[in-house]
């Protein structure tokens, strides 16, 4: 919930407000992407993010979240982010004019990885015996509450 409520402020606090875009927050099976119109500002880098340095590309909207939002300091959101050891990836596009904060789920990841392995596994198995059944193996489990409420 950390990683999620930090990317989606800083999105909403970064916005390019000079382009016509909106923030877009997708949820895929193996990830969650929040796509922010307009690339990091000034030049800018991701590793200077990652150690807390902050260019307020909307400094009045800055202060205006710094009051409406769970607000914890001025360039502590990324660092926080990756101190929840989750698998995070910023990508800054300067070529598409935008930042995207991809949030892979590992458990998902884990499992499709497995899942994978298992059918390869029961293949190679069925081939070895001749068998011509064909076995289905399900692996979705219920949503979690957390997933729940991101939904």
């Amino acid at each position: 919930m950390v990683v999620l409520q930090e990317l989606v402020q800083n999105a909403l606090v970064h916005l390019d407000l000079l382009k016509p875009a909106a923030i877009r927050l997708l949820v895929f099976d193996n990830r969650v992407e929040i796509v922010n119109p307009g690339c990091l500002p000034d030049g800018q880098t991701i590793d200077e993010i990652l150690l807390g340095n902050s260019d307020p590309r909307n400094p009045q909207l800055a202060q205006f979240g710094s009051k409406t939002m769970p607000y914890r300091g001025l360039g502590s959101g990324i660092p926080r982010v990756m101190a929840e050891n989750c698998d995070v990836e910023l990508i800054d596009r300067p070529d598409g004019n935008q930042f995207i904060a991809r949030i892979w789920r590992t458990t998902q990841k884990d499992e499709t990885t497995t899942q994978k392995a298992n059918e390869e596994l029961i293949s190679a198995t069925q081939k070895d015996e001749s068998t011509t059944q064909k076995s289905e193996i399900t692996t979705q489990k219920p949503l979690t509450t957390t997933q729940k409420e991101i939904l």
